[in-house]
């Protein structure tokens, strides 16, 4: 076994979409590939010998130590005022919540159960059996990191994977770690997972640290949802954003060519 997914998911989350994540994976996950699953505050009710379950918030006391710092700050919660005096939500600002994401990350990458480990977001379904290969041909040869590119955006990460044995693995996980620790993400134009680990990543390519392998590259003309788009979406759903989630699976106009879901 050389592949662990994982992901996150608080006990609202966990009710509302993460428990059917944990059930497709159940039913159509590769074999041979574990899943690790960090909970928030509670102890989810679904047992499998495919699942290992985390308690985030006790594997991670610098990501307590991270919130109860900046909880009482508007603005590192995403609540922006406005000219008016009034106060609006701007996630791309909402570091507090998003920080849950990064420290799971940090936390499997320094002690990973396997080389490989990919980052699920808890809103995928998995719609029918994924291929043994699958996740780890993503990273073949030196490659450190894959990831859902954008034009003109930040990445896409509902999908992240990473080679724990890459030998600047340590580096990006302690520029990560400071980047939080030290509050100095706030220096930065935004402050959520997505756009931080675009700044890690290319900081370290571009000074010849890590080699990575952008899935949706081929996709042109900023498509918005490169997901479903790639060809994870032959495996995979990502339900992102509250409509997506009633309706139980992404739109149809959230494809390049229309297909039947």
């Amino acid at each position: 076994m050389d592949v662990t997914v994982f992901t996150t998911f608080h006990e609202k989350g966990y009710i509302e979409y993460g428990k059917a994540m944990l059930q497709s994976f159940m039913q159509h996950g590769p074999r041979d590939v574990r899943l690790v699953a960090y909970h928030e505050d509670f102890s989810p009710d679904l047992k499998s010998d495919a699942i290992t379950y985390r308690d985030l918030h006790r594997r991670c006391p610098n990501l307590l130590k991270f919130k109860q710092k900046f909880a009482k700050f508007e603005l590192a919660n995403g609540l922006v005022r406005n000219k008016d005096g009034g106060i609006v939500y701007d996630y791309r600002y909402d570091a507090v919540r998003f920080a849950n994401k990064i420290y799971c990350v940090l936390d499997i990458l320094k002690e990973s159960p396997t080389p490989y480990v990919f980052w699920l977001d808890a809103d995928v379904l998995i719609k029918k059996d994924i291929p043994e290969r699958f996740f780890s041909d993503f990273l073949a040869e030196d490659i450190y990191t894959c990831f859902l590119g954008r034009e003109h955006m930040y990445s896409e990460c509902g999908f992240v994977g990473y080679n724990t044995k890459h030998v600047n693995n340590a580096y990006f996980v302690n520029i990560m770690q400071s980047l939080y620790d030290s509050g100095d993400l706030f220096s930065l134009k935004e402050w959520h997972d997505s756009f931080i680990y675009d700044v890690v990543r290319k900081s370290m390519e571009e000074a010849s640290l890590i080699r990575s392998t952008n899935i949706s590259a081929h996709l042109t003309g900023g498509v918005m949802h490169p997901f479903v788009n790639s060809v994870l979406g032959e495996y995979m759903d990502h339900l992102k954003g509250p409509k997506r989630k009633a309706t139980g699976a992404s739109f149809k106009e959230d494809y390049i060519v229309e297909k039947d879901n």
